[in-house]
């Protein structure tokens, strides 16, 4: 069955969030999330993000991917070489 959720018809509070310091090199690492969906596995999430400018040092596990659709932002995403 298809489930269709329009964002904007769907209510939903903002999570505030703040990474470890040691993921953030720069900046003011705050968030906040709109989660709209997290699908039944719990791996999978659907919303809306905002973050302030920083530097954020993120590394993925071997399962985890990322989907974003960029509307209103200044960035630079740089793969750095494994340790």
């Amino acid at each position: 069955m298809v489930r269709i959720i329009h964002f904007e018809q769907n209510e939903v509070a903002a999570e505030h969030i703040v990474p470890p310091p040691e993921k953030c090199s720069a900046g003011n690492p705050a968030q906040k999330i709109w989660n709209h969906y997290t699908d039944p596995t719990g791996l999978f999430f659907s919303g809306v993000w905002q973050g302030e400018p920083c530097v954020l040092n993120v590394q993925y596990a071997k399962h985890e991917e990322e989907f974003c659709m960029l509307i209103d932002i200044v960035a630079s995403c740089t793969k750095l070489p494994k340790l």
